[in-house]
């Protein structure tokens, strides 16, 4: 009886102290869930600690589906080299179909605002995004680090991040 008490008390201190350690910033932007590439529903928790790339762009925009796949090869190295990034995509697709569609043909293996979401366009006011492509990126208290992150993908690909984590306030 006395373990299972023991093991219970730590059971619920790592829940308070999981729940406590949940940056603010992550839950008032994108609320308690994103998606995945499948559809799936996922912690938005799993942002905690990482430098964020936010996204803004869809299938239907030239401009988009010429920088995607630089952003997908830039992010799935950046993942590879153990570094804490991760994409936040956020799409100004007419449809969740559309929507899903292009994230399997680019092979986005990161998360998204889910289509009907009202936070979308509430992040695109707050960041000011007037077109797509646009990524901007948040150092991991969810301060701005640059709004010109497509840029910096584009000309520095082998810099950006150590471009990016050295601007972070430490």
């Amino acid at each position: 009886m006395k373990k299972v008490l023991v093991l219970l008390v730590v059971l619920l201190s790592a829940v308070f102290v999981s729940a406590q350690d949940k940056p603010a910033w992550i839950e008032e932007m994108f609320g308690p869930q994103l998606t995945n590439v499948k559809g799936e529903k996922v912690d938005a928790n799993a942002l905690k600690g990482k430098i964020v790339g936010l996204y803004f762009s869809a299938h239907w925009c030239p401009p988009c589906r010429s920088f995607t796949p630089l952003l997908v090869k830039f992010r799935d190295d950046m993942v590879k080299q153990g570094k804490n990034f991760e994409v936040v995509f956020i799409s100004s697709d007419e449809d969740a179909t559309k929507m899903q569609g292009y994230m399997k043909d680019t092979k986005m293996q990161w998360l998204a605002v889910p289509f009907d979401s009202p936070r979308k366009e509430k992040i695109a006011n707050k960041y000011g995004v007037r077109g797509i492509p646009t990524l901007i990126i948040l150092a991991p208290d969810g301060s701005t680090i640059t709004s010109s992150g497509r840029a910096d993908v584009t000309r520095h690909p082998g810099n950006a991040f150590k471009m990016w984590e050295g601007k972070v306030k430490k």
